[in-house]
């Protein structure tokens, strides 16, 4: 087992990837919304950089999120003439 150190910050994350999840996230409208949905929607919003947040799995998870679906915009797909 080896020690293997973060290079970012959860709360940096958090913060860097809130405009992407605004912009490419859609969220039920409030009339759909379940208990465990309005609780973790709850969760996302209330979210302060100012004080320490016993919760933060849900901007956690969003940012994560964000980090994964942007690793897939970064690869080229180039057509070529077949060699045979």
């Amino acid at each position: 087992i080896t020690t293997k150190y973060s290079t970012a910050n959860k709360e940096t994350r958090i913060i860097m990837d809130s405009g992407w999840v605004k912009e490419h996230c859609l969220f039920k409208d409030e009339t759909v919304r379940n208990l465990d949905y309005r609780r973790a929607m709850n969760k996302l919003c209330s979210y302060a950089t100012a004080s320490k947040n016993k919760t933060d799995d849900v901007p956690d998870a969003m940012s994560m999120l964000a980090n994964f679906a942007q690793g897939f915009e970064t690869n080229v797909i180039t057509v070529r003439q077949r060699f045979f």
